[in-house]
């Protein structure tokens, strides 16, 4: 028998290749196939929790629909010139996204946008951090932010980003 450095290579197995595995609890050395051990890894990756995701939700297909579900698109009309955050009533604090994409006709768009309840009036306040160098506005009262500015023009698609996943915000377009 050649030592184990002396085999070939072979560095796209298929699913019947095999190889061959130490059985901890039989105490004996098994073959397995590539195909088997693509359904336990599949397996565990739909099953198993994975502790260090920064996500709600552990198994990895769980935790990407949760990502997915912190990113909202929207593109704008052609008479459309303003976001605007509706805010739910409640107990709700605050929340923040980023907003970015592709302002009509080429223009980048990126802004960072918090807005909070204040408890003594119970009105919406809202905040804007440009990154991209425009101007951006909100206007605010106790149920929505409307922000407006150069870059948010008709024929343009943006993306946000929450961290707060939107419980308590709706999003739409004017």
């Amino acid at each position: 028998m050649a030592k184990f450095t002396d085999y070939t290579e072979k560095t796209e197995p298929v699913d019947t290749d095999l190889a061959l595995i130490y059985d901890t609890p039989a105490k004996v050395n098994k073959k397995f196939t590539f195909g088997n051990l693509w359904k336990w890894i599949a397996k565990k990756i739909v099953s198993e929790g994975i502790s260090q995701l920064d996500t709600t939700n552990k198994t990895i297909p769980g935790a990407i629909n949760e990502l997915n579900s912190n990113l909202l698109k929207i593109q704008t009309g052609p008479n459309e010139r303003s976001i605007v955050v509706n805010v739910f009533d409640g107990d709700y604090i605050g929340g923040s996204f980023l907003l970015f994409g592709r302002s009509n006709p080429n223009d980048l768009t990126a802004a960072v946008f918090t807005c909070f309840r204040s408890k003594k009036s119970d009105d919406v306040k809202a905040k804007i951090l440009a990154l991209d160098g425009a101007t951006y506005n909100t206007v605010a009262d106790n149920k929505s932010v409307t922000i407006t500015g150069s870059r948010i023009a008709p024929y343009s698609k943006f993306a946000l980003l929450s961290a707060d996943a939107f419980s308590q915000t709706f999003i739409q377009i004017k």
